[in-house]
Formats: structure tokens, C-alpha cells, sequence
């Protein structure tokens, strides 16, 4: 369309009111009378110089260049239509405002002031012209107008004023305009960010048959924000409004009371309590009220839940820090922002601050870092974002090393526990009892969360330890989750680990509870030492591995208050958890450490440690470590007098020995080995021996006598039920097999083998489980999966950073040299690059199925 006029134009929007059911009534003469009604209409912009931009049915959008002719025109046409004694007469409404839409190239309008003037026209009834304040100020001089006060307009956020058009032949007696529902819902200009799910299942909630949903989380983490967003949205559903009370200062059922009739404009009437003058007032009305902050005044909620029930059309959407415990309250807990969508928090609030459109896409990972240490929290992001306008990221990264001072400067029109991140915590934990800040407390040493046992064991209740973790956790402070192992664990936000961090630290009471904390992890993991030989080995590895974090924080512990017996003590305990799952360097690093102060140390302890110790060298290639420690075992074992001690030195001496290369020597220490053991009856030890002797003759050369000890060795260790072992066994058994060109053999040993490390997670037992697997492959004429199999078996070795045994490591180079033969070099290259990609699910996956035979040629 050509000739439309730009710039600042004032528009002009009609429609019928009643019109489907007027139709409906009219039938046929309905045509007439919008026939007629549009000859009106079309008579009246003509005659003041307004376009018609576009006609849907009964509808109207007209734009002229000037208020005046626009108002016109909407007088002209009332006074023609006018007809008050006909109820089947046509009644158009009419809406006008002033501004400056954009015209397209397609010669159409666009801009929030055609929603304006499009929502004003919806307020009018039918034989009523309104206007906004823009229009109407510009006409003063020549119309009259009534004010009618500020009216809330669908899909527009600030109230709008609005004025009818009064003069001779207009009717000027209607009811309030049709304005959106009452409130007092505030402003908020920022961008809402990453909670459309959110907002959906809290719609559902409040459209269900309950009254009274409440949207629980930790401080920060973003409970006002939803809530509003979702009251904003939902403000048309509710007839008679939509109102927020904040609740941060109220301290009584009466506080919460008098706040609900200050919002809705109630007024106290002499005589009557409260509940009664909002019951009555209440009733009928379908409203929607926002309580925030309820933790502060948790005692209060039987008052709310019985006006609910007593206003059946009543909606009560509350926030606060725990649960209300209401029995018919519906809760949703509100998490921290997913990593994209804090991401999006942060980039949008640190453009904001910095006055720019967007953050550098090149600093991408430093935004991702920042909001991974912030954990998602909505507060926390926007409280770093704001220093953006000052600091450049990487700077602001650097300082969440201590976020706590950091992390303030919020804005001054918000609460003040919402302008630091420490206050907004503080706020949570003067509202704690003594026995939940205990709890608290003690939780905060543990790294990585605390099982029920820990707790239990550590923070002892008068109440007993689960129902102060319960209250905690309805209180947002701890989020119970299931741990790998089925259990119960608690864990907090790290946020607010290192605001009780710094209490503790301020009250001198931190090393006490890290004693504490250090003395359980030494207990569990004694407990555990004994296990991780037996058929429960699988649980206590993961029991372990849960724990970890706690266990290193516990050695950290131990070394820094110097109690070396503890050290030994928990050091020499978790070798085998160490070794099993890969952790080498970090195993080694501390067993050194431990025996390094051995002055007075229990020999039984020492020579547990000594005996990791030589094992994670060994394993690590460190030979001459390795039978230092190994002779430093066995001075220790001997001057015990313990044979089975004994035995089992002498085997690890042997151990290293053998893969020094003396296999003679080793095989006499190994012979040594076996008398102290059956003197001793000590069963675990004679079946490594014989599994040791076994690795001796493949060694040599000798197949088949490694093989019948081998076999030997795996059919004990499995009665032992010592899954490790057993493991390493078996793959003595495949490598025998695959000596004597019996490949089916081997297949159904490596199966075996490869099954008991994968369950076990034993790093480098898989590693070299792979490599049997790439030798498999070969005997199989199946190059290219040998060539995949031989890079995931180093890229998983290259995990735990250790050296494959003698025998393992003779049959890699002979592999490889057998695929670079078969395929080329730069063929064999490029396969082990494609095996190094692999998972290590996929690895063993791939492994497993050349076992059995059932893999695929590549």
C-alpha cells in the first residue's frame, strides 16, 4: 500500500461489540447492518483524511496524520450509528492512540503502538471512543474528555491512562473499561532466562484442582524471578487480579495478614478478626496472590491454607526456602540454571552492565568456566555480571576463587540480602535451629557431599541425624541425592560450603571438625582395606571412589597436622583401591610420603604401605624403587615373624625381580614364597604365587606350564572369590593360548578376563585386556580391528599413566610390528588414532566382541 503517511500518526481501531452473537441472532440481515456499518465508517475517514490500512470482518485499522481528524472521524461515527432504542442495533467501540510505528517496505505498519491502540479499543464498550494520554493532550483544545484513571491492558506492561471522548449526541454512561485484571505486580525490565519448563509445569500446577503451589530452592537461586514471570503471564486468567506480598519482614501470622489486606486494599474492620474480613471480601474471587519469602514466617502457613479453603477460587503461589508442609501444598524445587542457560543469564546481564550488544564469542570458555563455578546460580551470575563493566572476564574468573566477597554490589532497589551473595545465604542460616547449624557445619568439611553413615557417625543429634538432614534439605541448604552405590548422600552448593567455611574458620572451630572428618575416612577405609580381597571387592571400590574427594581431603588433612601414624595408616590402606582403579601417580605420590616417616610406625601398617608402594612403582616402571621398597617389606615382615607376612613379601620381591629380568632368581624367591605360605595355610598368597610362576614361564617361552599354573591359579582365586586377581589369572591363560595357536581358547579366557576388570573399572587391567584382544584380532586375520584395539589400549593406559608388564608389553610390540607389516605404516597410524577416539565403553565393547568371535571385519 502507497501514500501511508510516516512518522508521528495517530491510529484508529474499531470493531463491534457482540458481533458473533449479534450475527447469530440476525442471520441474513446481519450482512445489511455490516454493510451499512462500513459505509458509515468509510464516510467518516473520508471525510477527515484518514486511510483505511486494513478491514477483517466487522474490524477496522484506519491511521491518520493527525489526532484531530482521527477523533473526528470516531465522533462522526458514533453519532451516526447512535440508535439507543434498537437492541439489534450495530454498537462499535473504538480505540485511538498517538505515535510513531515503523512503516515496512511492504507498506504496513509494525511497533508496540498498534498493540497499544489495538488494547485500548478492547477496553472501550460498544458506543464508546477511548484514547491514551498521548492523543488525548493533543486535542484538548477542541474535544472534551473525562478522565478514567490507569488501567492495566493486556500484553502491555505499565498501566495506561486512559480517556473517553465526551460531547453532544455521544453517549457518555459505561461501565470501567475493560482493562486487564487489578494487581500490583512489579516491573521488571530484564531478560527472564532459561525456565520456560519451569514455567510450564508451575502452569499446570496452579490450573489443577490445587490452590496452593510453593516454589522451594536454595537463596539465589531464582524463586522470586519464576514466580513473577509466571504471575505476569497468568494475570488475564485471573478475573479479579494478580498480586505480590513479600513476606521478608513478617514475623507473625498477624504480619502475614495485614500484608494479604494491604495488597489487596482490605481494610480492617473494628471487631472482626482478620481471617473472617478476607474470607468474606475473598470468597467469590478468582485471584492469584504471590507470597514471597514465606521461610521467614513459616508458622503462618495454617493461616493462608485456611483461606484458601475458605475461597474456593482462590490461587496462592509462594516462595520460600522450605517447604510449607501444608497437606494439600504442592511443591516444585527450583534448581540452578542448566549450563546454557546460564550462560545466556551471564552474557546477558554483563552486556547490560557494559552498555554493549554482546559479549566476545571468543571468550565463549571463559563465560562457561564462570558460570560453572558460580554452579548456575541466577544471583551469584548476575552479581559477577555487573563487574563486567569494570573488570574484563578472565579478572572476574580469577576472583571466584573467594566469590563470597566478590559477589556484591547488587542493585540498590532490591532487598539487601539480594545485593551480596553472602547476605542472601546469611539470610537462610539465622533461620536455622542449633542443632541444623551443627549439622551444617559439619557437612561443609566433607568434599563432594556425606553419606548417612558419615553424618550419623560425625554430627551426632539429640534428635538423631535424619531428621535434622531432612529439615536441611527442605530448607534448601542440602539436596539429598542417590549415590552410585544406592545410598543416600547430601551434598551443598559450594556457595554456601564456603560461607560456613568461613564461619567455622572465624570461630576457630574448622580443625576441630576436620579431625573428626579425617578420623572417620581412616576408619571407613580400614574397614574397607580387607574387602577389596574378597567377594564384596566390587561395592568397596565404589564406596571408595564415592568417597574419594573426602579420602584425599583427609590425607591433605592428616599431612598438614603432621599426624603421620594416620597418614600410614590411610595411605596404606587404600593402595589397592589406588591400583585397581588407575589413580597411580596420586596413590604412589602418597605412599611415599607415608613411609617416608617411619620412625615408630606400626610394622604390620608399614609393610601394607611398602607393599603399595612397591606395586604402584613397579607398575609405573620405576624398578629400583620398586625393590627397595619390596626389600624394606620383607626386613619389616621377617622382623614380625608373621609366615604369611612372609609369603607375601617374598612374592613381591619376586615380582620385581622377574621383571628386572632375572627370572631365575625370581622363580627361587617365588619357591620361598610357596613354602611360608602352605606353613602358614595362607591360601590367597599361594594362589599368587602359582599366578606368578605362571607369568614366569611365559617369560621364558614355556606355553604349557604356564598355562596348567596359570589355570590353577584363576580356578583358586575364583573360590576365593578375588575378582581382581582372578582377572589377571585368566589373561595369563589367554596369553598361554594365544602362544600355542589355540585363538578359540584364548577368546573364551580374555572373555573372562576382560569381564571381571570391566566390572572392577581396573584402568589398566582393561589396558592390557585390549592388547590381548589386538593379538586376538591378528590370529584371526583381522588387521585392521588388531590396529584399532592396539591406539585404545594405549590411549587407556595413558589414563593411568602406567607401563604394561613384561609379558604384556613383549606382546604389544610384537602386534603392532605384525599390523605395520600387514596394513603399512601410515595405515597402522591412522587406525590407532581412529582406537584412541574410542570411549573406553566402546573399547571393551569392541575388545569383547573379538573375544567371542563375533566381530566384524574392518
Amino acid at each position: 500500500m502507497t501514500g501511508l503517511p510516516s512518522g508521528t500518526v495517530t491510529l484508529l481501531f474499531t470493531d463491534i461489540e457482540g458481533s458473533t452473537q449479534l450475527a447469530r441472532r440476525l442471520g441474513p440481515r446481519y450482512d445489511e447492518l455490516l454493510a451499512a456499518h462500513r459505509r458509515v465508517l468509510r464516510n467518516a475517514i473520508a471525510s477527515h483524511d484518514g486511510t483505511e490500512v486494513d478491514t477483517q470482518g466487522d474490524a477496522f485499522f484506519v491511521v491518520f496524520a493527525g489526532a484531530h481528524g482521527a477523533v473526528a472521524a470516531a465522533a462522526d461515527v458514533q453519532r451516526a450509528l447512535a440508535d439507543g432504542s434498537d437492541e439489534d442495533a450495530v454498537r462499535v467501540r473504538i480505540g485511538i492512540h498517538t505515535g510513531e510505528p515503523t512503516l515496512t517496505a511492504d507498506g504496513y505498519y509494525v511497533g508496540v503502538d498498534l498493540t497499544r491502540a489495538s488494547r485500548i479499543c478492547a477496553a472501550a464498550h460498544g458506543e464508546q471512543v477511548l484514547m491514551s494520554h498521548v492523543t488525548r493532550d493533543l486535542v484538548l483544545d477542541e474535544f472534551e474528555t473525562r478522565d478514567l484513571g490507569e488501567h492495566l491492558l493486556k500484553d502491555i506492561d505499565a498501566p495506561e491512562r486512559l480517556f473517553q471522548l465526551l460531547g453532544a449526541g455521544l453517549r457518555s454512561d459505561f461501565p470501567p473499561p475493560r482493562a486487564r485484571a487489578p494487581g500490583n505486580l512489579p516491573r521488571i525490565r530484564s531478560l527472564f532466562v532459561g525456565r520456560e519448563r519451569e514455567l510450564e509445569e508451575i502452569s499446570k500446577l496452579l490450573s489443577g484442582t490445587g490452590q496452593m503451589v510453593t516454589l522451594t530452592g536454595s537463596g539465589g537461586v531464582g524463586k522470586t524471578r519464576l514466580a513473577l514471570e509466571r504471575a505476569r503471564f497468568s494475570r488475564d486468567a485471573f478475573r479479579d487480579g494478580t498480586f505480590f506480598i513479600g513476606l521478608a519482614s513478617a514475623r507473625s501470622e498477624a504480619d502475614v495478614a495485614s500484608a494479604i489486606a494491604r495488597a489487596l486494599d482490605i481494610d480492617e474492620q473494628a471487631g472482626e478478626p482478620l481471617l473472617e474480613t478476607l474470607a468474606r471480601r475473598l470468597r467469590d474471587s478468582e485471584a492469584l496472590l504471590v507470597l514471597d519469602n514465606f521461610e521467614s514466617v513459616v508458622s503462618a502457613a495454617p493461616f493462608v491454607s485456611q483461606l484458601v479453603t475458605r475461597c474456593p477460587k482462590l490461587k496462592v503461589l509462594s516462595t520460600s526456602r522450605e517447604r510449607l508442609h501444608l497437606r494439600d501444598e504442592r511443591e516444585f524445587r527450583l534448581e540452578p540454571l542448566p549450563t546454557v542457560a546460564a550462560e545466556e543469564l551471564f552474557a546477558d546481564r554483563a552486556a547490560v552492565s557494559r552498555s554493549e550488544p554482546a559479549l566476545d564469542p571468543g571468550q565463549s570458555d571463559v563465560v562457561t568456566e564462570i558460570c560453572r563455578r558460580l554452579e548456575g546460580l541466577p544471583l551469584a551470575l548476575e552479581l559477577a555480571a555487573a563487574h563486567a563493566r569494570v573488570l574484563p572476564l578472565p579478572s572476574i574468573l580469577d576472583r571466584l576463587e573467594h566469590r563470597l566477597g566478590f559477589l556484591t554490589g547488587g542493585p540498590r532497589d532490591l532487598p539487601a540480602r539480594h545485593q551480596t551473595l553472602a547476605a542472601t545465604i546469611e539470610w537462610s542460616y539465622l533461620l536455622l535451629s542449633d542443632e541444623e547449624r551443627e549439622m551444617l557445619a559439619t557437612l561443609a568439611i566433607f568434599v563432594g557431599g556425606a553419606s548417612l553413615e558419615a553424618a550419623e557417625r560425625i554430627a551426632p543429634s539429640s534428635v538423631g541425624a535424619l531428621p535434622v538432614l531432612t529439615s536441611l534439605c527442605d530448607k534448601s541448604l542440602l539436596v539429598a541425592r542417590t549415590a552410585d552405590d544406592g545410598a543416600p548422600r547430601f551434598t551443598m552448593l559450594e556457595t554456601i560450603r564456603e560461607y560456613v567455611l568461613e564461619l567455622l574458620r572465624e570461630g576457630g572451630r574448622e580443625a576441630g571438625l576436620r579431625r573428626r572428618h579425617a578420623d572417620y575416612l581412616v576408619e571407613l577405609a580400614e574397614r574397607a582395606e580387607p574387602e577389596l580381597q574378597g567377594p564384596e571387592q566390587a561395592t568397596w571400590l565404589q564406596r571408595l571412589a564415592i568417597e574419594h574427594d573426602n579420602l584425599r581431603a583427609a590425607l591433605a588433612w592428616e599431612a598438614e597436622a603432621g599426624d603421620e601414624a594416620k597418614l600410614l595408616r590411610l595411605a596404606s590402606a587404600l593402595w589397592r583401591f589406588w591400583f585397581i582403579r588407575g589413580h597411580l601417580t596420586e596413590g604412589r605420590r602418597w605412599l611415599m610420603r607415608a613411609v617416608e616417616h617411619r620412625d615408630g610406625a606400626d610394622p604390620a601398617t608399614l609393610a601394607r604401605a611398602l607393599f603399595g608402594g612397591t606395586t604402584l612403582a613397579a607398575v609405573a616402571g620405576d624398578l629400583e624403587t620398586a625393590r627397595s621398597l619390596a626389600a624394606d617389606r620383607l626386613a619389616v615382615s621377617r622382623s614380625t615373624g608373621v609366615e604369611a607376612d612372609i609369603a607375601s613379601a617374598l612374592s613381591t620381591l619376586a615380582n620385581v625381580t622377574a621383571a628386572a629380568g632375572d627370572t631365575t632368581a625370581a622363580a627361587e624367591l617365588y619357591e620361598q614364597a610357596a613354602a611360608h605360605a602352605r606353613r602358614a595355610g595362607a591360601r590367597p598368597v599361594l594362589a599368587s604365587v602359582m599366578s606368578n610362576l605362571g607369568y614366569i614361564s611365559l617369560l621364558d617361552g614355556d606355553a604349557a606350564a604356564a598355562l596348567e599354573m596359570s589355570r590353577e591359579a584363576a580356578a583358586l582365586f575364583e573360590e576365593l572369590q578375588v575378582d581382581d586377581q582372578s582377572a589377571g589369572s585368566w589373561l595369563n591363560v589367554a596369553a598361554a593360548f594365544l602362544l600355542l595357536e589355540r585363538a578359540e581358547d584364548a577368546g573364551e579366557a580374555l572373555v573372562r578376563s576382560l569381564t571381571r576388570y570391566a566390572e572392577l573399572e581396573h584402568a589398566d587391567g582393561i589396558s592390557y585386556c585390549l592388547d590381548a584382544a589386538a593379538a586376538l584380532a591378528l590370529a584371526l586375520d583381522d588387521p585392521r580391528t588388531a590396529g584399532v584395539l592396539s591406539g585404545a589400549a594405549e590411549s587407556a593406559r595413558a589414563r593411568t599413566q602406567g607401563l604394561p608388564p613384561p609379558v604384556e608389553g613383549r606382546l604389544r610390540e610384537q602386534t603392532l610390528a605384525r599390523i605395520a607389516s600387514a596394513l603399512g605404516t601410515d595405515n597402522a597410524a591412522s587406525l590407532s588414532e581412529e582406537g584412541s577416539a574410542l570411549t573406553l565403553v566402546d573399547a571393551v565393547s569392541l575388545a569383547d566382541s573379538v573375544a567371542r568371535g563375533t566381530s566384524v571385519e574392518r
